[in-house]
């Protein structure tokens, strides 16, 4: 029998991986760059699988694709396809969890050592021929006398934990879905956690529950902290994040991510974080390794090729 899977927006430069997993078993690949829910339509037709990177896989593109069986999202987060919507039409949404622990982990020590040493700032400094003598004009503070916390504990999160346990004073975390982790406490709110630790690392997803979920009162409650996001910019509310680093609440805000992406240069409010100094902000580069970028594609299609056997996937998210 032949299958069809369509690559609907891939960012990396060769196939070899999918093709490799999914040609000995009949399947088609169309690999084209979907620039909206019409194209999705129109290449999906007759597919079994969608192979997604940033395309959103909605309602009405599921609805208007009988064939399919399962969309697979090239990476961790999956906020771009309509999981709800997939579970009512018998389509499987999934994802890759554990193709990039390692390299998002060190994306996020990077940005806490950014944090702590402002080595952003100072060799910035040093690139504008401004040699600063007295490294005194920012604040710092010793590491070891600090309580790190995280936000979500999954793999990436306790990755970070084994490189930040000899740096700290302890590690603590917030996540509803954990009762207990050896070597952690647990905070039950998110307010105390932000009132009592130097450090938090956000490693939640983005849902309708986590949306805008560290706002403005959550904020107030830090003092100096280092605040450090590798998962998705929504979870946190950008208005209220800025004014934490103008009076002080937030010492660093480090991330991978942003609102939008590609980053919106005319908004205003990207405008002031990007010109602050406590501020470092990567293009989503994070995940990024030849070795994790091989993974992600032979695993994504090894999801795609156990239902065209016949299984269920590993990493189904609804």
């Amino acid at each position: 029998m032949k299958y069809k899977v369509l690559i609907t927006d891939r960012r990396h430069k060769s196939i070899a991986q999918e093709r490799a997993v999914l040609e000995p078993l009949g399947v088609e690949i169309v690999d084209h760059f979907c620039t909206n829910e019409d194209e999705l339509i129109q290449y999906g037709q007759g597919a079994i699988g969608l192979l997604v990177s940033y395309a959103n896989v909605s309602r009405r593109v599921m609805e208007a694709l009988p064939d399919l069986k399962i969309a697979v999202k090239y990476g961790v987060g999956y906020d771009n396809l309509d999981t709800a919507a997939a579970a009512e039409l018998g389509v499987f949404t999934v994802n890759v969890p554990d193709y990039c622990v390692e390299e998002v982990a060190l994306q996020a020590l990077s940005l806490i050592m950014n944090g702590l040493r402002f080595s952003h700032f100072f060799g910035e400094e040093v690139r504008r021929g401004n040699w600063i003598k007295d490294p005194s004009v920012i604040t710092m503070h010793r590491p070891s006398a600090m309580r790190m916390g995280f936000i979500g504990l999954g793999r990436i999160a306790r990755k970070l934990a084994e490189y930040m346990r000899p740096v700290v004073s302890s590690c603590s975390f917030y996540d509803p879905f954990i009762e207990n982790a050896e070597g952690f406490q647990k905070y039950t709110s998110l307010s105390e956690m932000f009132a009592t630790c130097g450090i938090i690392s956000i490693h939640s997803p983005l849902t309708k529950e986590t949306q805008n979920m560290v706002g403005k009162a959550i904020l107030e409650k830090a003092n100096d902290l280092v605040l450090v996001n590798t998962s998705r910019a929504a979870v946190v509310d950008r208005t209220s994040l800025i004014a934490a680093l103008e009076n002080g609440n937030i010492h660093f805000y480090g991330a991978d991510v942003n609102w939008e992406e590609p980053t919106d240069m005319h908004n205003p409010e990207n405008q002031k974080l990007l010109s602050m100094k406590n501020v470092l902000i990567t293009p989503h580069s994070g995940w990024y390794s030849e070795e994790s970028e091989n993974d992600v594609r032979r695993k994504a299609a090894l999801e795609i090729a156990r239902v065209i056997k016949g299984e269920r996937p590993l990493h189904v998210v609804r």
